[in-house]
């Protein structure tokens, strides 16, 4: 249930972020990219991590909400372990392909970048402890890695406010 109270959270501040981001967006003339990070300073890395953080954010909160969605269906025995097993598979595909393609370091989006990193290796850490409860027969609702998941998604939280402060800072 707190997963997904803090899914629904998470969920809320994505869609408020995007609506009011995606407005600004609309209204501004679109400059080239050289142009753009240029006049804003950016360094390659800032750039890279400017466009790779929305997506990731958007994958994110979705899988996070699919995942919520097929624990509960997993423990209210309407969903197999393979129907679950893949859902953690594709979330774990997700946060190690962000991490493949996150810049070592940022100029700008560095505290961003840290809560995202932080939350991707932390998501990937309570995928393995619920994949390791899947296996073994348990609750799927562990105290220990509900905990490691909301620390998780908190870190994850932290990231996009991070990212969109350093977006209203640069337009």
């Amino acid at each position: 249930m707190i997963l997904v109270i803090i899914v629904l959270v998470v969920f809320i501040g994505l869609f408020y972020y995007l609506s009011t981001h995606n407005t600004e967006q609309e209204n501004q003339p679109a400059p080239s990219e050289n142009q753009s990070s240029a006049a804003l300073n950016l360094t390659n890395e800032d750039t890279d991590y400017q466009f790779l953080y929305p997506d990731y954010e958007i994958a994110y909160v979705y899988i996070l909400n699919t995942f919520s969605k097929q624990l509960d269906k997993f423990e209210e025995d309407s969903s197999s372990k393979k129907e679950l097993n893949q859902v953690i598979d594709d979330f774990d595909v997700l946060v190690s392909d962000f991490l493949a393609k996150v810049p070592e370091s940022t100029e700008k989006f560095q505290k961003s970048r840290d809560f995202a990193v932080s939350s991707a290796d932390k998501t990937k850490s309570a995928l393995v402890g619920f994949k390791q409860l899947i296996e073994s027969g348990e609750s799927v609702h562990s105290e220990k890695e509900m905990d490691a998941l909301s620390d998780a998604v908190a870190d994850f939280k932290e990231s996009q406010e991070a990212y969109k402060e350093i977006m209203e800072t640069i337009k």
